[in-house]
């Protein structure tokens, strides 16, 4: 009886203490989960402010992002705040900071490349490749400049002739291919179209094909007009004649290419290497070297419908010291200001902006020149970032050179030269440059033993910073950080509890 007494005492208070204990260990392991979920909450913010561009949504001092994660962390899910203290973001400076990596993708031969991007981190180049056979060739390069070293897919669309190819984006998977077709004495301008996967696959047919010019149909440059129109303007020649030849053809999202209109001739005696660009709205300009090998810029209207003007709008010589020049290019730099990059004066590259306004009218006088110190074969000219632009072609030697110039809105030629590299030491034919990410570009070309070469380049940027709070919330619990971010590279300046 004195034990069961002893019993009934203590047994009660030992049964009370152990249900609160386990209520305590219970609640005890939700705050655990709470913060856990909490900090992992922190983690995924941070992530995406380094790699996955949150920063981009909320760039100014104050601006703000709530979300919360896909999946539950230990049955939570967190919502997330992440909001902009300061915003500093890093500066490109336009100085090329060297190779990063390169690879050959064809052996044989390869000549006139052109370069686009696919999708994401896959890129097409189109060249004339061995026996001058049209080919397509896909690859990797990652935005940070590494290329995996092999080819994804690979196609020859013309087995006969392919010369001076522009390659252009239709629609999803469809791509178009202007190019000169030249087998001896049949000379023929060509456009087909053809089937490649956002992941670099490449159907080994042509979807169609149409012969816009049957006598000629030299240098050929293509561009979309509106819609399922494009415009090619291109050399037409016979005999001793040269004429400078455009006309519009249909193709339609699934590849299928209409006949042409036209053509209307903007150019009576001369024509060569023309490149066409959309100035405004329906006006376009033909850039392009003239019988006496003058650089001349002229403007025509070409409609939504693909009906070309019946005249040139405005015509002005982009170069206001009549050397003789050799493959222009051109870029839009503002609304109404271009630039037009070449080969003149002994081979040496001139820079030249000019005004083209919004109805076609051309000024009669460039706004600013420049002459770059070295030689420079087939410049090209693509923007880098802000008002940094990068040109690259075959220099001294046949070396294959890229240099940074600042060009302002206003054409104004602020630095002919900010940096130069140069990325081939004997061999650098046709260079044709492609910016890959902000600090990256790549340059393929006519390299070693006439093989197809890609190169990709690093450019610079001034490392600023910014700094941001991240409160991640499960409940009542609360995770407060403090982060700064330098050119992807985090700081954590505090990481609370709350």
């Amino acid at each position: 009886m004195v034990a069961l007494a002893i019993g009934a005492v203590i047994i009660a208070p030992f049964l009370s203490h152990a249900s609160t204990s386990l209520m305590g260990s219970n609640d005890y392991g939700k705050v655990i989960n709470y913060r856990n979920a909490c900090d992992a909450g922190v983690e995924h913010a941070i992530w995406r402010l380094a790699y996955n561009g949150l920063g981009t949504s909320i760039r100014n001092p104050g601006d703000n992002i709530t979300y919360q994660l896909a999946e539950s962390i230990n049955g939570f899910t967190p919502s997330i705040t992440v909001t902009t203290n300061t915003s500093n973001p890093d500066v490109p400076t336009g100085m090329i900071t060297g190779k990063i990596d390169t690879y050959e993708y064809d052996s044989s031969n390869c000549y006139e490349p052109e370069i686009k991007n696919v999708s994401g981190n896959v890129f097409v180049t189109a060249y004339r490749g061995v026996s001058n056979k049209g080919y397509l060739e896909t690859y990797i390069i990652a935005a940070n400049g590494t290329i995996t070293h092999s080819v994804i897919s690979t196609y020859i669309f013309d087995s006969t002739s392919c010369y001076t190819p522009d390659i252009i984006h239709v629609s999803g998977t469809v791509w178009a291919i202007a190019y000169h077709y030249d087998s001896g004495s049949t000379h023929r301008g060509y456009l087909k179209t053809v089937n490649i996967a956002n992941n670099g696959t490449i159907t080994q047919s042509v979807i169609s094909t149409l012969t816009f010019e049957s006598s000629g149909g030299y240098e050929p440059s293509i561009v979309q007009v509106s819609g399922v129109y494009y415009a090619i303007a291109y050399r037409y020649a016979s005999g001793t004649t040269n004429k400078g030849y455009l006309k519009t053809v249909t193709i339609s999202a699934t590849g299928t290419i209409a006949s042409s209109k036209g053509p209307t001739t903007f150019e009576s005696s001369g024509g060569f290497e023309p490149k066409i660009i959309n100035t405004s709205g329906s006006i376009f300009g033909i850039l392009y070297i003239d019988s006496s090998n003058y650089l001349r810029l002229k403007t025509i209207n070409i409609a939504s419908n693909g009906v070309i003007g019946s005249s040139i709008i405005s015509s002005a010589y982009a170069d206001p010291d009549y050397d003789t020049c050799s493959w222009p290019d051109i870029i839009k730099i503002s609304n109404t200001v271009f630039a037009c990059v070449y080969t003149a004066n002994a081979n040496y590259p001139d820079l030249t902006t000019i005004n083209i306004a919004a109805n076609g009218a051309i000024s009669p006088t460039v706004i600013d020149i420049a002459e770059y110190m070295y030689l420079l074969y087939t410049p090209r000219i693509i923007l880098l970032y802000n008002n940094i632009y990068m040109i690259c072609g075959r220099g001294d030697n046949n070396t294959g050179a890229v240099s940074t110039v600042s060009i302002q809105d206003d054409g104004t030629i602020t630095n002919w030269t900010i940096s130069s590299y140069t990325f081939d030491t004997s061999y650098g034919y046709e260079p044709c440059v492609i910016k890959v990410s902000n600090d990256v570009v790549a340059v393929v070309y006519r390299g070693p033993s006439d093989d197809g070469w890609v190169v990709t380049i690093g450019t610079e940027w001034l490392q600023a910073g910014s700094t941001f709070t991240i409160v991640s919330t499960v409940g009542t619990t609360k995770t407060k950080a403090y982060i700064s971010l330098i050119s992807g590279n985090v700081t954590i300046l505090s990481w609370v509890l709350q």
